[in-house]
């Protein structure tokens, strides 16, 4: 019965030993996944950062151009109603207009693409958060994984340790009998 119960121990302590080595494996993966995805996040929000600064310049420059262009309408308005369409002041005023509504136009244009690609940045720094969350719940569950099984280990050991003192035990009882029955068919 012993051997039957400590042969079955032990082959239940390798197999948890091989669980654990697994689930150790396991622990060091979702480490270095939790790694790389905190630095992913942190690369995409430094990117965010970038074009959001980017962003905020070209609005800042279209806002100063849509004064330009303001300033540049009633500047050749003033100079066609006073001197004329066909007066070279009206016509360098006209082209000046033209020139600051083309800039203004491209600085539109910029202020589009940079809020789509600011927008897609949030949607890709969201995408990593939740990575990072997924990383670390996906560690903290493979490191409870480990201490379960390194505690059902630690049960498992304690309880072959005690079967094996007990054996130790019955083992010198059964010695002491015998020799106390060999004493006493000698004194016969």
């Amino acid at each position: 019965n012993y051997e039957k119960t400590i042969a079955g121990t032990e082959a239940k302590l390798s197999m948890l030993g091989q669980k654990l080595t697994q689930q150790q494996r396991a622990v060091e993966q979702y480490s270095r996944a939790l790694v790389a995805a905190n630095d992913k996040l942190k690369e995409n929000y430094d990117r965010h950062q970038d074009y959001t600064q980017r962003l905020e310049q070209a609005k800042a420059r279209q806002e100063d151009l849509r004064f330009e262009v303001e300033a540049a309408t009633v500047a050749y308005e003033n100079y066609r109603d006073s001197l004329g369409e066909t007066d070279s002041a009206t016509i360098a005023a006209k082209q000046n207009l033209e020139r600051y509504q083309e800039e203004y136009a491209d600085a539109t244009a910029e202020v589009t693409k940079l809020e789509g690609q600011v927008k897609a940045l949030q949607k890709t720094m969201q995408n990593s958060a939740d990575a990072v969350s997924k990383a670390t719940t996906d560690l903290n569950n493979a490191k409870a994984a480990t201490k379960e099984t390194e505690a059902e280990i630690r049960k498992l050991t304690e309880r072959r340790s005690g079967r094996e003192q007990g054996f130790l035990q019955d083992r010198r009882k059964m010695m002491r009998r015998t020799l106390y029955l060999r004493r006493e068919t000698m004194c016969m």
